[in-house]
């Protein structure tokens, strides 16, 4: 599965989005560990200013080491980069201002340098359920 274009039900709004931001809080909503993984990519739904499904695509942290990795990454994978999907935990997450007044929208976000401006999709190898573990 590719990435690809957002979409919502009717599209009646179609572009695209950036962000200026690292993004970080996106580790912890979807419990993976940042040592463990490098995210790469998101696609956000929801309804209003609900977030109501959150998918996060990362690759293991020791496949990036430079720059660099990225391309040779998207070479193995025959022009795309293969990632593992997280789905954010229902109970992780959190409504976004920015989205108040519309009624159904989706993001999806890849990283800029790295993958968007060289032309670089993301490929999903497996989706993943964040696991907890209690003691």
């Amino acid at each position: 599965m590719r990435l690809g274009k957002a979409q919502a039900r009717y599209d009646d709004w179609v572009g695209s989005i950036a962000v200026d931001d690292d993004l970080e809080m996106l580790y912890g909503a979807a419990e993976i560990s940042v040592q463990e993984w490098h995210i790469c990519g998101v696609a956000v739904e929801g309804e209003g200013s609900k977030v109501l499904l959150c998918r996060v695509f990362a690759v293991p942290s020791d496949a990036i080491k430079s720059y660099d990795d990225w391309a040779r990454l998207a070479e193995e994978g025959g022009g795309s980069v293969r990632v593992s999907e997280f789905r954010v935990p229902e109970q992780n997450l959190v409504d976004l201002p920015f989205a108040a007044g519309v009624r159904r929208w989706s993001m999806h976000l890849t990283l800029g340098k790295a993958l968007a401006h060289s032309n670089i999709d993301v490929s999903v190898e497996e989706a993943v359920s964040a696991i907890r573990f209690v003691s």
